[in-house]
């Protein structure tokens, strides 16, 4: 800019020094009127001053604009420098410059090296073959690096610098402290492997009613893996995209609380009765699943009803007069040869009267 200006003053002294030769005398009509050479070097310099005004407000824009982007770039690097990230930008294989930010681990290190030299062998190396690609063809990377001194886990991540596609080595190196992320990922495998120990099939649902992630004992219930279960949306009642347990999922979404539902499916060749829940998930919409195998309870209830009839048909054909009443004093049953004996109708005695009713209809 300055050379710009410069050139406009050079322009403005070559027209003022020919504005001050003497002027000719010239008419080209009588009646025309000379132009003193005097008027044209003050209509020049009038011109150069508005030129010059001009090209320095222009100049006290870019100038105010630099100083905003040079306070922009020491904000950016104040709070680089106070967050838990460090950052490392090479170019052509030359040294870049290293950002520790705000990692105990890495307090004090101020160059690539300190940080290599700081990290186990095994990271260290792992860090190096990463770099390498990533200088070499550009290849993206993420890494665990440990910090040998405490033992502090650090996420790393490597990748092109935007828009510099072009340049070899150009990369941008950022760490993070990982080690309540590994952590918390850790906790989250540990959960997984819980699940997936347990004999009762659970699964998870999104808003939308598909599965998303399911235990072993489910995928065994359906003879999947659980990756096809999810990518092919087996439902443990109703098949691939059946509606039994996907409606008790709906009812439990409306509602907004826990549905059950009993269903007879087939498992490894046998027919079980499962009992289905469906929950909602916290309050972002998902849904929790599972099935409760009761074939036995089934079982059992069918023997004992079986077992009633047979005694009751025993009763029925007993010569005597013979009712049995609950805990709570209703009639539970009766033969027929109670009802004659007492002349009680039959329809009557079916609804369960209490003992004391049963006198009151005697008396």
């Amino acid at each position: 800019m300055e050379r710009a200006v410069g050139g406009w003053v050079r322009l403005l002294g070559v027209m003022a020094g020919i504005l001050l030769l003497p002027a000719p005398a010239y008419a080209a009509d009588a009646g025309d009127v000379l132009l003193p050479s005097g008027l044209l070097l003050m209509a020049a310099v009038a011109v150069a001053a508005l030129v010059l005004q001009r090209q320095a407000r222009r100049l006290g824009r870019l100038a105010a604009e630099r100083l905003r982007l040079a306070g922009a770039v020491a904000e950016t690097a104040a709070a680089l420098g106070r967050a838990p990230v460090a950052t490392y930008i090479v170019r052509d294989g030359a040294d870049g410059s290293f950002n520790a930010g705000a990692i105990p681990a890495l307090t004090g290190i101020t160059d690539f090296a300190g940080l290599a030299a700081a990290l186990t062998a095994e990271s260290r190396a792992d860090l190096a073959a990463a770099m390498a690609r990533l200088e070499s063809d550009g290849t993206p990377f993420t890494l665990r690096l440990r910090v040998a001194a405490d033992g502090t886990v650090l996420e790393a991540g490597g990748e092109r610098l935007a828009g510099e596609a072009e340049r070899s080595a150009a990369g941008l190196l950022w760490l993070m402290d990982g080690g309540a992320r590994f952590a918390a990922l850790a906790e989250c495998d540990r959960l997984r492997q819980m699940f997936d120990t347990l004999a009762v099939p659970m699964w998870r649902r999104v808003p939308d009613l598909s599965l998303i992630a399911c235990n072993r004992a489910y995928a065994a219930a359906v003879d999947a893996a659980p990756e096809r279960v999810i990518a092919e949306q087996r439902e443990i009642v109703g098949g691939i995209q059946g509606e039994g347990a996907r409606a008790v999922a709906a009812r439990a979404r409306a509602a907004a609380a826990a549905e059950r539902e009993s269903h007879h499916v087939v498992i490894a060749g046998a027919r079980r009765l499962l009992e289905l829940t469906e929950a909602p998930l916290g309050e972002g919409g998902e849904l929790v699943g599972w099935a409760r195998d009761i074939t036995d309870r089934e079982t059992a209830e069918t023997e004992l009803a079986r077992h009633i009839a047979s005694h009751a048909a025993v009763l029925e054909n007993a010569m005597a007069a013979i009712a049995i009443y609950g805990h709570d004093t209703r009639i539970t049953f009766f033969n027929t040869a109670f009802a004659q004996l007492w002349g009680l109708e039959a329809d009557w005695l079916t609804t369960a009267p209490l003992l004391d009713e049963v006198l009151e209809r005697l008396r």
